[in-house]
């Protein structure tokens, strides 16, 4: 996750020309629950501070024209991206997730 951290902090540079105000999305599942205080505590030791939705928002990068339409689950920092139609090698580079991740996830029943 700091690599996803630092992956986007870049993001931001190349696109805004600083770190802009990010957004973190936790989906509810059992990793997440063991994890998260640990994350969090990580997060806060890189200089990030916890701050509402409302405040987060007030950031000028979050007003940015979007007109991205298209498959998938991209950032906005991506759609930002696409609708500046900036060099796409600035997609190059993130993190992936770990094979042990994508394994046990495969052992799940998804079926909900």
């Amino acid at each position: 996750m700091l690599r996803i951290f630092a992956f986007y902090e870049d993001q931001s540079q190349q696109l805004f020309e600083r770190n802009i105000s990010h957004m973190l999305q936790v989906h509810a599942n059992e990793l997440n629950a063991v994890w998260f205080d640990s994350l969090a505590d990580r997060i806060v030791e890189i200089g990030y501070e916890f701050v509402s939705l409302e405040k987060a928002l007030e950031d000028p990068a979050h007003a940015s024209a979007d007109t991205f339409t298209g498959p998938g689950g991209i950032t906005c920092i991506h759609h930002w991206a696409i609708t500046r139609q900036v060099d796409p090698t600035m997609f190059v580079g993130k993190p992936e997730t770990p094979g042990y991740i994508l394994e046990l996830t495969q052992l799940r029943d998804h079926s909900y």
